[in-house]
Order: C-alpha cells, then structure tokens, then sequence
C-alpha cells in the first residue's frame, strides 16, 4: 500500500469508529469502573485474605468485600439502562460495512479493524444472552468481554492515530524542499500492481516528456525524482516549473479524454487518436503557452514533437491503471469498468491491429 492510501484508509477508519464514541460511552464508563474494583479486589485479597486448612484442602477468604460488589452492580445496572443495542445495532453495521467494503475496493486488509470488529460482534452476543436469561455467570461473562472490547478499542485507535503520525512526518520532509524556480509533480498510478518493466517505461516516458519541453524553456533544470513507492506507482518529481506545470495540466487532460473515450467506445486510444486529440481537442500549441513555455522560434517542430508527447502518454497509461492520480486531481475509470479495462490492456489492444500500430508508428515519427 502507498503512503498516501495508508493516510486516507486510516482517516477513513478514524472517522468511522468516530460515529461510535456516542454509542459506546456507556460501555467505555462501565469497563473503567470495572477495572478500577477488580483492582480494588486484587489489593483486598493481597492484603487480608484468609488462609484455612481442612481435611478438603486449603482455601482462602476475602472480608471487606461488599462495597465492590454493591459498586460493581451499580455500574452494571447504569451501563444497562444507558447503553441502547436497538441504537446502536445499525449504526454499527454501516461502519462496518463501509469499512469492509472500503476495504475490498481497495485491497487494504486490516487485523486491527478485524479483531476489533470480533469484539463488539462477541460483546453483542453476550448482551443478547444475557438479555434473554439474564444470570450472575452471564453477566460475570459479558463484563469480562466489555473489559476487553475497551482494551482492544483503545489499542486500535491508538495504533491508527501513531500511523497517522508517523506518515504525516514522512509527508512533512517534502514540505522542506527547497523550490527556487522548481515546481513538485506528483503521480500515482492506482488499482494494480506494476510489473518492473511498466513501473519503468512510466518513468522513462515521463522523463522523456520532461525533456521534450525542456527545448521550450532556456536554461530548465534536469528532472529530479524526490520519492518513489513501488507495486503501484507513486512518484513525485521535481523540476522547472513551467515545464512541469505544462506536463500536469496535459497529463490531466489526456487522462480524462482516454479514460472517457474507452468509456464510450469501449476501445483504447492509439497514437493516431492522441495526436489528433493534441491538436484539436487540448489545443497543444496554446497550452504550452499558457504553461510558460516558447514555443515561438521552434514552432515549425510541433508535428515531430507532438508524435513524441503522443507516444510516451500512452506509456504512461500501458500499465492498465484504472484509477490515475496527478497532484490532488484523481481520474478513475469507474467500478463497473475497472476490471474489463485493465483485461483489455494486458491483452495488448493498447496500439490496435498491425496495420493501426504501422500508422501510429508513421505518424508518431
């Protein structure tokens, strides 16, 4: 899992336990003041327990007692009468089917949330139980078990806060760039897992388009990689700000056209399309203008330039990533198309038929 995708499932599984605190307020009170007599009780026994022997064999006895016991059952009976399972039976089941189904949507299985969810189901179980035939061993039973969810409560909330914490300084280092002229570009290719070569040929082509445009703009800097993450692709660049301000508005563009014209058409884009596209429908020349770039002198090189930009998009885009994320914009293909989009690129339709890739290849230079 990418840092970025821990930081959002781990707010996402702050903010649904969150909708819980209300609701389990009263079960929270009761394992506290629990904890408190049975300590209580450790030290009476420690202090005066009673030994005696007998021909049946040697027991101990405890006096002093009867306060913890009146206590225990006080807060037993408010713990009753304030927690309300008919409330809070639906609300948790929406946290835990959002978390489940966010977790299988986005491949993020989770042991603390899992052992966390066993708690509060066995806790349900027993209040049930002892609702129907209530007993002093069954609510000895479900006592035990509400010490315990609290436990394991405390230990899953801290764990997610200490991860966000630490992710949030791994974040910060970024922070601590020093820019100049230079400008940050992010991109993450989400939803499958990049086999070595496809985590390479995104890098390539995205160096590739840096220096492209570096013809545009006099004295540009080399493009730096500031962090990557591997399986899927996360990568930040660093490089000449109108350089990279050109590469993401584009990026963003054909991303969006590509994603939509499979959408519609259920086929992959080709080198001809993206060329056309460049010219017509993002007005190539214009945005690179608009992006800080002269392209005055140098114009007359637009068709062979375009060719290039053309070619290393589609690399960017060979890995069947359904969902791409470009700085703090995220394009995604859609639930229902996920699957059958990535099955189509992997089986090699990206460049179409022979013939098609021959007048991709001519146009392409």
């Amino acid at each position: 899992m990418l840092s970025f995708e821990l930081i959002n499932y781990t707010e996402y599984c702050l903010t649904q336990l969150g909708r819980l605190n209300k609701t389990l307020e009263p079960l929270r009170q009761f394992a506290s003041r629990y904890q408190e007599l049975l300590e209580n009780v450790g030290s009476l026994i420690l202090s005066s327990a009673t030994r005696t022997t007998s021909g049946n064999g040697t027991s101990f006895s405890v006096t002093g007692t009867h306060n913890e016991i009146a206590d225990f059952e006080r807060a037993f009976d408010a713990m009753k009468s304030n927690f309300c399972i008919i409330e809070f039976l639906p609300l948790w089941n929406d946290v835990k089917n959002n978390l489940e189904k966010y977790q299988e949507e986005n491949g993020t299985p989770d042991t603390f949330f899992s052992e966390y969810t066993k708690r509060i189901d066995s806790t349900l179980q027993f209040l049930q139980e002892y609702y129907q035939q209530p007993t002093k061993n069954k609510r000895n039973n479900l006592s035990n078990t509400i010490l315990s969810l609290m436990a394991i409560e405390r230990y899953t909330i801290a764990h997610y806060e200490q991860t966000l914490s630490a992710l949030a300084n791994y974040q910060s280092q970024d922070e601590s760039l020093n820019l100049h002229d230079n400008q940050l570009l992010t991109i993450q290719l989400l939803g499958t897992q990049l086999t070595v070569d496809e985590f390479s040929e995104a890098l390539a082509a995205l160096n590739n388009l840096y220096n492209c445009f570096s013809r545009f703009s006099e004295g540009s800097t080399q493009l730096e990689i500031i962090k990557i993450e591997s399986g899927s692709l996360l990568s930040k660049l660093l490089g000449d700000k109108n350089i990279i301000a050109a590469i993401g508005n584009l990026l963003n563009k054909f991303v969006e056209w590509f994603f939509r014209k499979y959408t519609y058409d259920g086929q992959l884009a080709r080198a001809s399309d993206t060329v056309k596209a460049l010219g017509e429908t993002f007005e190539f020349a214009q945005m690179l203008r608009e992006s800080g770039l002269n392209i005055d002198s140098i114009e007359s090189d637009l068709k062979e330039t375009t060719g290039i930009v053309a070619k290393n998009l589609l690399a960017i885009v060979k890995s069947g990533a359904p969902k791409i994320k470009i700085d703090n914009r995220l394009h995604y293909i859609g639930n229902d198309m996920a699957d059958k989009y990535l099955e189509t690129v992997k089986v090699g339709l990206l460049t179409g038929s022979s013939d098609a890739t021959q007048r991709d290849n001519d146009m392409s230079g």
